[in-house]
């Protein structure tokens, strides 16, 4: 009955060798995080994106953990098993997730990176497939984990998930369930609830065809980012209040609106219905959520508690006060 209000910490081949994931080994991060009101944890699989991108001139990744190579594959097992365990020290959970942007399948290094630095897709999946097959089983039995299988795996919106898209996330889901029949999977991780076309392509409607396709949804959630919001324009949380009548939703990257975010890149994560920032519509609304830029200590000390608990305690929805919350639906 307690909503999960999380951040997002890294793990990666390449954050561990440049030392930008050394906090993870600390306790007094995970007790920040603790005392300024987060009970779990988005572990952002950062591999697959680092995959799946590269310099513009360039047919080479990133550097990335090589899922056929048995040294890397154990060393992303230390860090996952790591994390798993101070959380559960902690009395926290732990939500991992496949993190990659606008696809999921494997990428096409004849391609060259386009201007976002990405590589285009081809139709295969071996990687995510190899992924979840190492996951899924060793942390079947923790009973504070659960996944969320893709990231954005279209660009951007509900009308992108064609039913090619829907029938990989029937199989995928299908594969995981095998290997960890129990665990709570998030599904369709949208970057954006709102469609250009809400008549045909709504969220609701992603979530019924995914349905329709054969995902039973007794033990998965819609997870939804509600990016573009467009605060102060009048927005409202219709969309989503619909969608939560059929299905679990889950948010699972709260952002900053945005005004106050960093670069021009980063998108608007403002609320809805008047709502400043989208973590006061979460806790309005009893849907749980876990904030992106707050990889670090640092990002989590500007970020969220100078701006997310700020808002919160100006505004009068700062949650740690709370002795009871509204129930999310999951």
């Amino acid at each position: 009955g307690t909503l999960l209000r999380g951040s997002s910490p890294f793990i990666f081949k390449w954050g561990r060798i440049s030392k930008q994931t050394d906090h993870l080994n600390d306790d007094e991060y995970w007790k920040l995080l603790q005392s300024n009101g987060i009970n779990s944890i988005r572990l952002v699989c950062f591999d697959p994106w680092q995959r799946s991108h590269g310099e513009q001139d360039s047919h080479s990744p990133y550097p990335y953990a090589d899922l056929e190579n048995q040294d890397d594959v154990e060393a992303l097992l230390r860090d996952v098993d790591h994390v798993v365990e101070i959380a559960a020290r902690h009395g926290m959970h732990v939500m991992i997730n496949y993190h990659d942007t606008g696809g999921y399948t494997d990428p096409d290094y004849e391609s060259f990176p386009d201007k976002s630095k990405r590589f285009k897709y081809a139709s295969t999946m071996n990687y995510i497939t190899k992924f979840w097959s190492i996951m899924a089983p060793r942390y079947a039995n923790r009973e504070h984990v659960f996944f969320e299988l893709m990231n954005e795996p279209v660009q951007w919106f509900p009308e992108q998930y064609t039913d090619q898209v829907l029938k990989d996330i029937k199989t995928l889901s299908d594969h995981v369930r095998k290997l960890a029949p129990e665990t709570h999977q998030v599904l369709i991780s949208s970057a954006n609830h709102i469609s250009w076309q809400p008549e045909e392509h709504s969220i609701l409607q992603v979530a019924q065809r995914l349905q329709k396709f054969g995902v039973d949804f007794r033990n998965s959630s819609v997870g939804l980012h509600a990016y573009n919001t467009h605060y102060p324009k009048p927005n409202s949380s219709t969309e989503i209040e619909q969608l939560m009548e059929e299905f679990a939703v889950i948010n699972t990257e709260a952002n900053l609106p945005k005004a106050m975010n960093e670069t021009l890149n980063d998108p608007d994560g403002s609320g809805f219905d008047g709502d400043e920032f989208g973590v006061q519509s979460m806790e309005r609304m009893g849907i749980s959520w876990f904030h992106w830029k707050t990889a670090t200590p640092e990002d989590f000390k500007t970020h969220f508690i100078g701006k997310v608990l700020e808002d919160a305690k100006t505004k009068g929805y700062d949650w740690r006060t709370e002795s009871t919350t509204e129930t999310n639906k999951e």
